[in-house]
């Protein structure tokens, strides 16, 4: 009934007995491989990026970081399996897996444009370009499901002619965090690239370490 059946229906009923089997199989191993590794990434980037970073200074032991690592794997897990009953509402597969991209590569994109293009940004502004590129992209991209509940409580206004293509998310999103990201480094604090060039040898080998 769907673009994204034709794939199965080939399987199931044109392969000769034996093969379905093998293939479902081997989608099923590549799947839990993939979701594995962006598990364990997503648990070591919250971990060492964040906690380690900006949480609270004092020294935790490596059985206590290893059971905070093992909770948040268990809260993605639960989160991963939540997203799992939405995906269905996005439309074809590859229509969701490019709105996924793009609600998070775009202001990617967006962070090392402004890392590489300029001399102004510092992290304050870059890390408030990046979340109000991803807030920005939210309205947008939900907006065709929001109009249809707003529609099925009798609430009508929203024009369909509004609604932009999944296509344009990453553009979207990468422009507001540059400008975004851009305007606000003017009233920050963080040092900028010019101050990164003067800094003593002594200043940098701390912040080297750290990293």
């Amino acid at each position: 009934s769907t673009a994204d059946g034709i794939l199965p229906y080939f399987v199931i009923n044109e392969l000769p007995y034996g093969l379905p089997g093998l293939l479902i199989a081997a989608i099923f191993a590549a799947t839990m491989s993939t979701i594995s590794a962006g598990l364990n990434a997503l648990t070591s980037a919250s971990l060492i990026d964040f906690y380690q970073r900006l949480g609270k200074k004092k020294q935790t032991s490596d059985q206590q970081q290893l059971r905070l690592a093992k909770n948040m794997t268990l809260i993605y897990g639960v989160l991963v399996i939540g997203l799992a009953f939405v995906v269905q509402k996005l439309g074809t597969l590859a229509e969701a897996s490019t709105k996924a991209v793009g609600l998070v590569g775009g202001p990617i994109l967006g962070i090392f444009l402004l890392g590489m293009l300029s001399k102004r940004a510092n992290a304050r502004g870059v890390l408030i370009g990046a979340a109000c590129g991803f807030l920005a992209l939210l309205p947008i991209c939900f907006y065709n499901e929001f109009r249809n509940l707003l529609s099925h409580f009798g609430v009508s206004g929203l024009p369909k002619e509004f609604e932009v293509s999944f296509l344009w998310y990453s553009t979207v999103g990468c422009v507001v965090t540059v400008l975004v990201g851009w305007i606000t480094s003017f009233g920050g604090s963080g040092k900028t690239l010019k101050q990164f060039e003067t800094m003593k040898r002594e200043e940098i080998e701390p912040m080297e370490k750290s990293v």
